[in-house]
């Protein structure tokens, strides 16, 4: 993964050396491979630079994941970018099935907007210097908010799709034209979403190529989701696919993301393309989300075991998410 600094500063205030930032990355587990000082379009000073992440660090495949831990370290107030409540049109919706393989799945219809435009300068300089190539400015913002947030996203032309969404497994000799990756024949363990017609996209790795979205859509179904981390991992490369989602799902997105994420990327898109909002529409197996477990520790034992005086407020401090802090 890699980022310019700069983009670190829609959720803290961090001033240090990019040095110090580098070495506390690595230190954290964030392991920094190197950085290179840049400039941006209006000859500004900034840096790249590229981590190394683990699997085990899923969290951190985001600007807002690495500027939680940089908030931490240096004890800066953590704050997410502001979303505008969007006024909702009467819109046609359409009916969503999930399975509790994809316990999460919320979608919105938007019409009306101009996929002409050029995408915005800062978009476009983020995404370029994040090395993701421009397409149009519906997925570029979808990218956006998959490198910003670490939840992906998936915009359908709606004028292609036929019928209610189905969130299942793929039937017997099922196939699907992919954007990137040809067409391939989907085995009955792979999660896809489907039309009435069939598979539109195989779940957390790659749209379809007949529901794609290009500069000439003038109507989208935006999803965003949460699919089990299980039942993602080892079906792209089974196909010879990595792709930026694939890597996020399978090593676990934010669960409590979705809703957030939907909302900031369409506040970019009313912002920058103009457009008609239906409501939100939301599927939620409650039941088959992962479950937040409580950590005990006694703080005096750790200080000890550590050689730190810590308070108990101060530790509060390092256990958040989402901003909330676990009491």
């Amino acid at each position: 993964m890699q980022f310019n600094l700069n983009w670190l500063s829609e959720y803290i205030s961090i001033e240090s050396p990019i040095e110090e930032i580098c070495d506390q990355l690595t230190m954290a587990g964030l392991e920094v491979d190197n950085y290179e000082k840049i400039y941006n379009k209006k000859n500004q000073e900034d840096y790249l630079i590229k981590l190394d992440l683990t699997p085990n660090r899923g969290d951190c495949f985001s600007i807002r994941g690495v500027a939680r831990e940089l908030s931490i370290l240096n004890n800066l107030k953590f704050q997410e970018p502001k979303i505008k409540k969007i006024s909702s049109s009467v819109l046609p919706n359409r009916k969503i099935n999930i399975i509790k393989e994809a316990p999460s799945y919320i979608g919105r219809h938007i019409e009306n907007f101009d996929n002409t435009k050029p995408t915005t300068d800062l978009v476009r300089e983020r995404l370029e210097f994040s090395g993701v190539r421009l397409v149009d400015p519906i997925v570029d913002i979808t990218n956006y908010i998959l490198l910003e947030t670490g939840q992906p996203l998936h915009a359908f032309d709606q004028d292609k799709l036929d019928g209610d969404i189905f969130v299942r497994f793929a039937k017997t000799n099922e196939r699907i034209i992919l954007l990137e990756g040809g067409e391939v024949q989907l085995k009955n363990d792979c999660l896809v979403i489907a039309d009435e017609k069939g598979p539109i996209a195989m779940a957390g790795i790659m749209g379809g190529l007949e529901t794609a979205v290009d500069s000439s859509t003038k109507s989208v179904f935006l999803e965003s989701a949460f699919f089990v981390p299980g039942f993602i991992r080892g079906r792209a490369r089974r196909y010879g696919i990595q792709t930026d989602a694939s890597t996020r799902f399978e090593r676990g997105v934010d669960f409590n993301l979705q809703n957030y994420a939907i909302q900031r990327a369409s506040n970019l898109i009313q912002n920058n393309l103009g457009g008609d909002f239906g409501p939100l529409q939301s599927e939620i197996k409650k039941n088959n989300l992962p479950k937040l477990k409580n950590i005990s520790f006694d703080i005096k034992q750790t200080n000890q075991f550590l050689g730190t005086q810590i308070s108990k407020s101060k530790a509060k401090k390092y256990f958040i998410i989402d901003s909330r802090i676990i009491n």
